[in-house]
Order: C-alpha cells, then structure tokens, then sequence
C-alpha cells in the first residue's frame, strides 16, 4: 500500500506501474532500519512511524510508502531479485511486500515478543528473524513456515543478518557481544565486538558493520574479530547499518532522524538524507462561558476547575479496566465541551471516547471503533456530531445521540493528533505526525487540500488530484512524479500542476467543477513522460 501522498492508485496485479504524484515528507520518528536494493538504485527505510519507506538513492527523492504494521518497523531488507521486501515489527509480526506495487504479500507471526530484525538468505528462498525474546528463527518464504529457532542473545536479539553463502549468520544484541552462527545446526561459531545495535556482512563476507549507541558505526574483520575504522557524525545512536552492493559504500540509520551514506575506504560522509517533522498536543478545554475548564490526566481521571478559584469542582473516571480486580488507568489524551457546555468528550488511550454530563460527572456513552489511542476530540457547532483522531492515522465522525460511527476519514499517513470542525461545520480541519494540515468535507468525507510547512519557513498545498500552489519553487521540491522506479522533478510539469486557481476552486468546495473537470483531463503517465523525455536532452 501506498501513503495518500501518493496522487493516483496502484495498479492491479500484473498491471504496469503508472506515475504517480509524491509529496515528500520522510519519517516522522526515528528511523529502525535500512537497506538497500540489490542494483543500489534504491533503498527501504524502517521507522518508529510504522512506515516501511521506498527511496532513490542518487536523488534522495521518496518513491514509495508502505503502510500495514501497528507497532514500530524495526527491520527491513529486500529479496536477493529486489522484487519484494520483508519487514520486521513489534506488532510481532513479519510482513513481505511487493515492492513495485506496495501490496502486502503475506503476513507471518511466530514470535512471543516483538520482531527486532529479519533478513532475506541470498538466495530468498529463507528469512531469519530476530526476537525480543532472545531467540532467532528460521523461516521459509514460500510457505511461511518456521524452519528452527535457536538462542540468541540473553536478552533480545536487535539484528541478524546471512553471509553472502547463506551458512552462516550474524546477530547482535541489546547486553552481549556480536555472534556468528552456523545455520544448519544452530551453533554458536564465534563471538567478537562489542553491545551493537545493528550488523551487516560486506558483499564478500570477510567483514562487518556495527551500529550502536555510542553514535557511530564501526568496521570489523570477521575472521579476526579485529576493528578496522570508526565512523563518526550521527548525533543519536545508530539502529541500522548496511552495506552497498559493490562494498565500497555503507548507509546508516539513526535515531538523529538522519540516513547517512559513507565511504567504507575513508570513512568519509558522502551524504544525509533527512526531511522530518514533528507535533504535539495537551488535553484541557474551557467551557462555553468561561467559568470552569477540564483537564485530562496520565492515571485516567478528568478534573472540573473552577477558572476563578482554581479549585477542583468534580473529578470523572471511566477511562480504565479491571484485570483480575485491578483497576488499569488510561491516559486521558484530549477533551471539549459541548456548545452549551453541559456535556464533554474525552479520547483517550483506551482507543475509546465518552461523553459526559458535565453537572453530575456521570459517563453517559462510550464510542469504540478505533485501534489505537485518541489523541484529539472536538464537537461540531451545532453539538449533533462530534470528531476524533487517532493514532490509527483515521479521523472518526459520531453521531452523539446514538453513538454509531458515521464516517472514517483517511489519508494521514502519521498519527491524527488535532481535528476541529469549521465555525459553519461545513469543513474539518485535521493535523498529523506526517507534517501535514488537511481540509475535508464534513458531509462527503473527501479530502479537498493537504498542506505543508517545512522548516525554512515555505509551505505547499495539495490537492487529491495532483494541482497545487507553493510559497517558492524551491518548496515544490518535495514534490516529484514517480513511475515504477523512475522519478523526475515535479518543475518539469510546473505550468501544468501548479494551479492556484485550482486549488482556490477546491477549498472552497469546487463548486463550479472546474477541479472535477481539469482532473479528467489531467494525465500524469504523459507528464512523466514529457518532462522524462525534457530531461534527457
């Protein structure tokens, strides 16, 4: 699956691919893993964002989102064909895609713990796997069936990683040393380094990288269990590392929120591939009139305030669960009054949201529907319906009277963690981890612009159908058109895409078509192929 920067579907099985229009936006948390494709022209990257992203390597520029994990991604790697790619997560879960596409392929869960690592064998008939829990496992790819499970390190086990043979392997942990392993029996054959984070054997198997938390990354002979050089410049610990094909080169994940490409002679940085955002929220409202507020609290409960003495009014509880009679508090996320401030909503960590009588602190309803924590409520003007966002990346419209879900908005590719009707309701307003500010139709549920700021102070905003407006050219940048795994710069197609006009038409609703209309004729494979043929020349 593809993230809804993404403009135009993925095509059907057996179908080629077409062009796409990609807003770049990278991870918004800290990158787990990376690896790159077998003709080095591409590269996967694993984050705590729960994103699997697909990158070109001589650009930098996003090819791809894939979408699927609930927990973070803590290892990735592609088929020795570079036609699928594995990712590991502490969903527990082990997912194979297929990377041209983005379809997930098939889902694997063996492990009692989350997933730390995995890796394809060289000849991507078999997959390691490594665990929380300590142990490695064995898999075959075709079936999904676990092979043999051996012990790994005491504690858990961070990265494992084939020899180009595919006899042996490398595994590291979170307190113990990094280990070489016979596949066939399972045996320990050697032990050398130091606690590492990550490993990676060269093409020619005769060394090894290490990440760690000491922020660098380090080159080993792995006959020897001699270190050979030290490479300094990440800022956070290192989770990732991985050789390039040709074994001159290496790239390296941080928790700096940064790719860095070295070179393995010099140990000089040669690039840094970084674009990342960040957001925030509290959970307090004051009511209608002004006189009292609430506040949401890490043990479940919910204060009314009287705004002029500071004193507690009323305390609400209900966001928690008894377990073998004992009371399991969730952390209250978000909260707002009603337009008449007689009642309130909270959202909360339970992935649930109640409304409230605000006079009698009574629980009068619980909404249920997503799958991971709420972190921002609103009602609408008129009281009738009410939002939420979750970290399940949807937005959620309730009728409040009867409690039903009456739509799902999706298209974040991060955490919802703001929504908020328009003052006519006509609009919702909604910002998530994924950087982005977006507009949807309280009525439809379709998306109208998604809008970016970046650091620099540009900003950029998009439409569904691929037009947009930008503060500069330079903020067009994170925009490009991607087929398959060909990418062009977006100001190759610049008098065609960029549109105010068109974007004016579609924040206000398209009232007249003209956005409906440009888009039927809007043809993006042509574009592709024009601004490809522009650049050739």
């Amino acid at each position: 699956m593809t993230s809804s920067s993404n403009i135009i579907s993925q095509p059907l099985p057996g179908q080629e691919p077409r062009a796409r229009l990609v807003l770049q936006l990278g991870h918004f948390f800290g990158i787990q893993s990376v690896a790159f494709s077998p003709d080095g022209r591409t590269a996967l990257s694993g984050s705590s964002d729960r994103t699997v992203k697909l990158w070109d390597v001589a650009s930098g520029r996003e090819l791809r989102t894939f979408t699927g994990h609930f927990i973070d991604v803590m290892s990735v790697a592609f088929s020795p064909d570079g036609r699928t790619a594995l990712s590991a997560s502490g969903d527990g879960t082990i997912k194979l895609w297929d990377v041209v596409s983005g379809r997930e392929l098939r889902s694997v869960a063996g492990h009692s713990q989350d997933v730390k690592s995995t890796a394809f064998s060289p000849d991507g008939r078999s997959a390691l796997s490594g665990n929380g829990d300590g142990t490695i496992k064995l898999w075959d790819v075709a079936s999904g069936r676990e092979l043999n499970t051996f012990k790994g390190d005491s504690r858990c086990v961070l990265s494992v990683v084939f020899s180009p043979d595919g006899r042996t392997a490398l595994s590291c942990g979170g307190s113990e040393t990094i280990r070489l392993w016979d596949l066939a029996s399972g045996r320990e054959l050697r032990a050398f380094g130091e606690v590492a984070t990550s490993v990676a054997f060269s093409p020619d198997g005769r060394t090894a990288l290490s990440g760690s938390w000491d922020n660098t990354v380090k080159l080993w002979d792995v006959a020897s269990g001699q270190q050979l050089r030290t490479f300094v410049g990440h800022s956070e610990y290192v989770e990732s590392v991985t050789f390039l094909p040709d074994g001159c080169t290496a790239l390296s994940g941080s928790w700096d929120d940064t790719l860095k490409l070295w070179d393995i002679a010099s140990g000089q940085e040669l690039k840094t591939f970084t674009e990342l955002f960040d957001c925030c929220g509290a959970a307090v409202a004051v009511s209608p009139d002004g006189r009292s507020a609430l506040s949401g609290s890490s043990d479940g409960t919910i204060m009314l305030w009287d705004v002029s003495s500071g004193c507690v009014l009323r305390e609400f509880t209900g966001h928690e669960i008894v377990i073998c009679g004992v009371v399991a508090n969730f952390k209250v996320l978000s909260i707002a009054f009603s337009p008449d401030g007689r009642s309130a909503i909270s959202g909360s960590e339970d992935k649930t949201i109640k409304l409230w009588d605000v006079a009698s602190g009574r629980e009068l309803k619980t909404f249920a529907g997503h799958s991971d924590y709420v972190r921002s409520v609103a009602f609408s003007p008129d009281g009738h319906t009410a939002l939420s966002g979750s970290d399940d990346r949807t937005i959620k419209l309730w009728d409040i009277a009867s409690g039903c879900e009456l739509m799902t908005f999706t298209g974040h590719s991060g955490c919802v963690n703001s929504v908020a009707f328009s003052p006519d309701g006509h609009t919702v307003l909604s910002a998530g981890d994924d950087g982005s500010v977006r507009l949807w139709d309280s009525v439809t549920g379709a998306e109208r612009a998604s809008m970016v700021g970046f650091e620099d102070g540009s900003w950029l905003t998009l439409t569904p159908e691929g037009f947009f407006v930008a503060s500069s050219p330079e903020a067009a940048r994170h925009l490009h058109i991607v087929r398959g795994f060909d990418v062009v710069p977006v100001d190759q197609a610049w008098d065609v895409l960029h549109r105010p006009d068109l974007v004016r038409e579609k924040l206000a609703g398209d009232p007249d078509g003209k956005v409906k209309a440009a888009a039927a004729e809007l043809d993006l494979d042509k574009i592709f192929q024009t601004a490809q043929s522009g650049e050739g020349q």
